[in-house]
Formats: C-alpha cells, sequence, structure tokens
C-alpha cells in the first residue's frame, strides 16, 4: 500500500527541462497547446516546459502555469489513480486555461478527445457545460466514458469486478490506532474550506487557501473517509472469484469424465482442485474481517 498511497511527486530534471524549453521555443501555439492537453504522451519535463513558453509568450498566466504545473506533477505521481482524480476533479487547474476556447473547439474536442488527458477533457466538459452546450445528463455520461477510455484492461475489470462483487458489508476500512495516527500526518486540514490536503502541498485544492504555519490535523473519522476509495483487496470480490474459479475447474472435470483416455486418479485431483479453490472462496467470505490489507 505504500507506493499506492505515496503522494510524492516526482521531481524534474533540470537539464531535460532546459532541453525541451530551448527546442519548444522554435514550436507554434498549437503544438504546445497540443503538448499541454496531452501531456501524459510525453515526458514530464516536456510537459512542464511547454507550460514555461506558454507564459514567456504571454498564453497563460504565470499563477495558472503554477496551478498546472502542480497538477500534473500530482498525475505523474505514485499515489493511486483514483486519489488523484478525487483531487482534480474538485478543483481541476485546466477549467481556466480551456476558458479560452470557442464553441467550436469545445464541440471538436468533444466529438474528438484524440488523446486528451483525462483531467483536461473534464475541463473541457465543464466549459461546455457552464456554456450550456451540454446538459447535465451529457456531461455525466460524456465523463463516464472518458474514464472508462482512459484506463487499461485490467483497470477496467477491476471496475466490472467491484461492481459485482463490491463488499456490502464493509462499512469502513479496519485500522487500528496507531495506523490512523501515522494518516493523520500525511494531511493538513484546510481552514476555510475543511478539505484534507496532502503535507507536501501548500496550497488547498479546493478554495487556494495557503497552508497555515500551525496545521490542523484531520480526526479519525475524515482519515477513514479520505482513504476508503484505495482499499486495494476487497474479500467478498476475491472470495466469488474464487468461487467461480473452483466451479468452472468442477465444470471442466465434468466433461472429462466420458473420456476414457484420462485416469481415474487425474480426474479425482482435478475435482479435489476445483473443491479446494471453492472451499478457499467460501473461507474468504465468511472471514472477510480477516483478510484486511495492511495499509502501513
Amino acid at each position: 500500500m505504500d507506493e499506492e498511497f505515496n503522494p510524492q511527486v516526482y521531481e524534474p530534471d533540470t537539464e531535460k527541462f532546459n532541453e525541451f524549453i530551448r527546442k519548444l521555443r522554435e514550436d507554434d501555439n498549437q503544438e504546445l497547446d497540443r503538448i499541454i492537453t496531452r501531456y501524459i504522451s510525453y515526458k514530464p519535463e516536456m510537459a512542464e516546459a511547454a507550460l514555461y513558453v506558454a507564459v514567456e509568450r504571454g498564453i497563460i498566466a504565470y499563477d495558472l502555469r503554477e496551478k498546472i504545473t502542480e497538477q500534473i506533477r500530482l498525475n505523474y505521481s505514485k499515489k493511486s489513480k483514483y486519489a488523484k482524480q478525487a483531487v482534480w476533479d474538485k478543483n481541476n487547474a485546466f477549467k481556466e486555461y480551456v476558458s479560452s476556447y470557442n464553441d467550436e473547439e469545445i464541440y471538436n474536442i468533444i466529438d474528438n478527445p484524440s488523446e486528451i488527458v483525462i483531467d483536461v477533457y473534464h475541463a473541457v466538459l465543464l466549459a461546455a457545460l457552464e456554456r450550456e452546450l451540454i446538459s447535465s445528463e451529457d456531461f455525466d455520461n460524456l465523463f463516464k466514458d472518458g474514464i472508462k477510455s482512459s484506463r487499461n484492461e485490467a483497470e477496467l475489470y477491476t471496475d466490472r469486478m467491484n461492481e459485482l462483487y463490491g463488499d456490502p458489508f464493509d462499512d469502513e476500512p479496519g485500522l487500528t490506532d496507531e495506523q490512523i495516527e501515522e494518516y493523520k500526518s500525511k494531511f493538513w486540514k484546510c481552514p476555510s474550506c475543511n478539505e484534507l490536503v496532502d503535507t507536501d502541498f501548500e496550497i488547498c485544492w479546493k478554495c487556494q487557501t495557503e497552508k497555515p504555519d500551525l496545521i490542523q490535523q484531520p480526526d479519525r473519522e475524515e482519515i477513514i473517509r479520505e482513504i476508503k476509495p484505495l482499499r486495494i483487496f476487497p474479500p467478498v470480490k476475491t472470495g466469488f472469484t474464487l468461487i467461480a474459479s473452483g466451479i468452472g475447474v468442477f465444470l471442466m472435470s465434468f466433461i472429462r469424465l466420458y473420456s476414457r483416455s484420462i485416469p481415474w486418479n487425474h480426474r479425482y485431483a482435478t475435482l479435489a482442485f476445483s473443491a479446494f479453490f471453492i472451499i478457499l472462496g467460501l473461507v474468504f467470505i465468511i472471514f472477510r474481517r480477516q483478510f484486511k490489507p495492511d495499509k502501513r
């Protein structure tokens, strides 16, 4: 869980950053826009260099560059993808960037995202919603489709399994008092809007309030709400998957019983193997509370 929850952002290579700045100064504004809105397809230093040159040319303000840079660094970090989305979904820095797009450009991006990064696409949809180019229902559907298209097959499979076999008995992550205290040290609580912000960041995601000298840490309930989406080991889902696998093996062994070429000891072994999967799956479901991930 350490890597998945680690909010630490990457450290850009200064030499590469300066090299990309020199190269991008020769490119036109359209190429800069392409790099900024599709930054995940480029090296982090190139994305930041594009923002730097955009400020030089007066395309964006310095303050906006700082906000977008912070968001890009977050999305390049090791922190959980779902946690990162929760951060920029609340206060997307690209919303101000895409506000300069005209309606036709907004429509073109919606119709053909063409490798647009999901947080940029989210900002485009927000702009379209504010201009009443799309409805709230359109926004929800388009953003949902955008999220799906931005995930690989493994992530989509995990989403489907979570929907089917999510644990209805789990109300909160099982954390010890020591783990709660450890997580408290990872956040500071915004004095203006009560948002929880990673300690590595100096500005609140939601209201842009600066980190105070004397920070307030969140309480237990706030920590549980913050980390609940990050759970990666649902025992009920695992149990049902094992049971389904066992049933599949059993059905295969049943079909093989009609083949005289297969020795009986092999058939019994297959049946025992399927029974093992089914029993193990039941164990995961019945004793689900004992299979909590270690979140230290």
